[in-house]
């Protein structure tokens, strides 16, 4: 896979965490071999870098990605999305960001129209959802034909507290409930009702559409040894299981009491964006799904 026809590609990341460094394998996957990490401080990204062994890396401070012609990753935390996504320019050139786009915390009911102005904005914008392709890898191995109830689990290791919680997880169980649904020909209808719990570590939450109840329980500081993440589609359970190895992040399902390798969907997101990198439909279809993520999120946040 290559992004362009040069021997020398580079690639501005915004942000240090462990999905920044997600981003940057990816990338290096295909054939960028220079990185410029931004963040507020030198120190924390210069210990990232040294830390992940990443090579011909260099911090740049937040002024000088005008300077530099390059795609554009955000990694950073939502909240603070908006303040890269308004400082750049507009540009051809490829923005990747992690999902949610902006926060419906800070933009409240005006997120729509923020979110149909950064895609105006930037031609080539596109919103990281790795969950489209986990529903689809899911899909071959789920062998109900009809949906009535849906529910998700999802246990990790981090240390949200309350709304937070459903904020930072809710788009992984929405976007794979969505699409497991469209994969099945499964009409959402309107969304009915909304029932809600928030603990301090653990959210549970009721959709009641039309068509089909869906129930997420989400839990932070979750003591096993990998996060969690199984659902159930009227009452059979299918459940994902992670195992790192050769230092590759690897998804299971298990059928049967085996395990079934599954394709990464970062590693196909990335495929799939750069090989439809001249495609405007795709870009106008990842703008749709972003402001019904958005949509959905506000309505929860707001019940």
């Amino acid at each position: 896979m290559v992004y362009l026809n040069n021997k020398s590609l580079s690639a501005i990341i915004i942000g240090s965490s462990k999905i920044a460094k997600i981003h940057q394998n990816y990338l290096e996957e295909n054939k960028f071999n220079k990185f410029f990490f931004v963040g507020r401080k030198k120190e924390k990204i210069e210990r990232f870098i040294k830390k992940n062994k990443i090579r011909n890396s260099f911090f740049i401070k937040k002024n000088l990605i005008k300077n530099i012609k390059s795609i554009i990753t955000i990694c950073n935390k939502t909240d603070f999305h908006q303040n890269y996504l308004d400082y750049i320019n507009p540009r051809r050139y490829l923005l990747i960001v992690e999902k949610p786009l902006i926060s419906v915390k800070v933009y409240e009911s005006l997120y729509e129209k923020r979110i149909k102005y950064y895609y105006k904005k930037f031609k080539k914008l596109v919103v990281v959802y790795p969950m489209i392709f986990f529903a689809q890898s899911c899909n071959k191995y789920i062998t109900n034909n009809k949906i009535n109830n849906f529910n998700i689990y999802y246990y990790t290791k981090g240390d949200n507290k309350y709304e937070d919680i459903y904020i930072d997880l809710l788009p992984h169980c929405l976007i794979f409930f969505k699409e497991i649904c469209r994969l099945k020909k499964k009409k959402l209808g309107s969304l009915k009702k909304i029932n809600k719990k928030i603990l301090k570590y653990e959210n549970t939450i009721d959709l009641i559409f039309s068509n089909v109840k869906f129930k997420i329980i989400l839990k932070e500081k979750y003591e096993g040894k990998n996060s969690k993440f199984f659902f159930s589609i009227d009452k059979k359970k299918y459940f994902r299981t992670t195992k790192i190895i050769n230092g590759k992040f690897i998804n299971f399902i298990k059928i049967k009491n085996k395990l079934v390798k599954l394709e990464n969907p970062m590693r196909q997101f990335f495929f799939n964006t750069i090989n439809n990198l001249n495609k405007k439909k795709y870009f106008i279809e990842n703008q749709k799904i972003s402001i019904w993520l958005s949509k959905m999120t506000y309505k929860i946040f707001n019940s």
